[in-house]
């Protein structure tokens, strides 16, 4: 291999690494979880079929989020996913709007489950939040 080739593929994967495209998980250079707070999911109650999901939950499990600028009564919106793509509540709106605006500039932000419980007809989900810079 020609060192032209050499520097085409060394430039082919910084631009892989380095591009916003999230349908991957490579770990980047340099990168780190940075903790930002400890919080509930907010409305499982309202998650139909959430008593089935609750048995594959687990502590540790990563958390994904989807922001809802579309949401008329939140505009700071975020919906949280367990790794399998199944809806499981909402960031707290309290909690949502410094993570809404970091999600809106391009940042990853996701969760992980710290603990759990089900209470009656409400799960309680503690998630830990974090930012992957």
């Amino acid at each position: 291999m020609s060192n032209i080739e050499k520097k085409k593929d060394h430039y082919k994967l910084i631009k892989m690494l380095h591009s916003r495209n999230d349908n991957f998980d490579i770990a980047k250079p340099f990168q780190r979880e940075i903790f930002l707070l400890e919080t509930l999911v907010a409305k499982t109650s309202k998650i139909e079929g959430l008593e089935k999901i609750e048995s594959q939950i687990q502590i540790g499990d990563k958390l994904t989020f989807l922001r809802n600028k579309d949401n008329e009564n939140d505009r700071a919106s975020i919906v949280v996913f367990t790794e399998r793509n199944e809806k499981i509540g909402y960031v707290p709106k309290n909690d949502n709007i410094i993570l809404s605006n970091l999600m809106d500039a391009n940042k990853k932000i996701y969760g992980k489950v710290s603990d759990k419980e089900m209470r009656g007809v409400w799960l309680k989900i503690k998630m830990k939040i974090y930012l992957c810079d």
